[in-house]
């Protein structure tokens, strides 16, 4: 049987990356083509919220919608005094996305900390009503986000009348490389399209307006998960699968599953 091409719009890891892993052993032929470069900002303001505490600053809680938030506060990060840190252990922290979650637990702030009273998410609008339910009425949300974020919390807590500080954390810009790999794949035929975050496909889009990537019909689709999965479909693509959860086991299952039944894995 012939291995089916798979373009993977992402890093790839190393040698030992899941994704070509996982793919190769289901006889996929996996291309990893990085779209996304970013840049941390704010890093010295944010090392002064560190220091100076949420009690201080007056804050009833932290948001954070990506995991590139989460390297920028890491970065930010130097030795607190005790009383301090502890007043970020016991802030309510809202979280969108199970890696997220993860990745800010194994940061040098959260390092032993209890994390039993945080609130993830897997996508922004479902992390609404969690935060709008657990404010206290009194102080400032801290939200941390990037350059692209969407509107959808911001404009949830103006519309609940809730204060919020946000601090951009990270700026988001095209993989030096994007323009020559894409011209490369408009001469090459894949069977799979594989993208990871909305930011991703607009880059696509800037860089190759008419790119036959984004055209219906051209290959089958698949989506890291749902807030991804809903761009594509703005876009009025047909996504053919969503992994159920954001790793590559399960969206690997879920294009597995699509080739071998026909079935939509949402």
């Amino acid at each position: 049987m012939p291995e089916k091409r798979v373009w993977i719009f992402k890093d790839k890891k190393d040698n030992n990356d899941e994704y070509d892993t996982l793919l190769i052993k289901n006889n996929y032929s996996p291309e990893f083509i990085p779209l996304l470069d970013y840049t941390c900002q704010n890093v010295d303001m944010l090392k002064s919220i560190l220091i100076t505490g949420p009690h201080a600053l007056n804050l009833s809680g932290l948001i954070v919608t990506s995991q590139k938030s989460v390297h920028t506060l890491t970065k930010a990060y130097t030795p607190l005094k005790e009383e301090i840190r502890q007043q970020w252990h016991e802030l309510p922290v809202f979280i969108v996305g199970p890696q997220t979650e993860q990745l800010l637990a194994q940061s040098p702030l959260y390092s032993h900390c209890h994390t039993n009273h945080w609130i993830e998410a897997p996508r922004a609008l479902e992390l609404i009503k969690p935060i709008i339910d657990h404010y206290n009425k009194k102080g400032q949300l801290l939200f941390l986000a990037g350059d692209k974020r969407r509107d959808v919390i911001p404009q949830a807590l103006a519309e609940a009348n809730i204060p919020f500080r946000e601090v951009q954390t990270y700026a988001t810009c095209p993989h030096p490389d994007l323009p020559a790999r894409l011209q490369q794949l408009e001469q090459a035929e894949a069977e799979w399209a594989v993208f990871f975050s909305p930011s991703g496909l607009k880059f696509i889009q800037s860089a190759l307006s008419t790119s036959k990537l984004l055209q219906p019909g051209q290959m089958k689709i698949a989506a890291i998960g749902p807030t991804t999965a809903d761009y594509i479909h703005a876009l009025g693509l047909t996504v053919h699968a969503v992994a159920e959860k954001p790793d590559a086991k399960h969206l690997v299952d879920a294009v597995v599953k699509f080739d071998t039944t026909g079935k939509y894995q949402k």
